[in-house]
């Protein structure tokens, strides 16, 4: 057998394995820069039910209030880049 067909073989075998993962693999937090109970707050969650559903799991609405929404941001920027 052809060297460079082994290969591609072992190639397609080890393709299908990685996109055997599905996502989202844990909840999915959305941070609100705002107090629970606004206006935001009651948009996030509607918008957290829906992506929940078209996504398969489940997302967490975490409100974090306080400097005027700096609070929020900052903490979405220190987040860890997950995709």
């Amino acid at each position: 057998m052809n060297p460079g067909a082994c290969f591609a073989a072992l190639l397609l075998c080890s393709a299908t394995l990685a996109a055997a993962q599905s996502y989202p693999d844990r909840p999915i937090q959305m941070i609100v820069p705002f107090g629970p109970g606004g206006t935001t707050d009651i948009m996030a969650r509607l918008l957290a039910d829906e992506f929940g559903r078209q996504l398969g799991g489940s997302v967490v609405v975490a409100n974090t209030a306080g400097a005027g929404g700096s609070i929020g941001m900052g903490n979405v920027a220190r987040a860890r880049a997950d995709g």
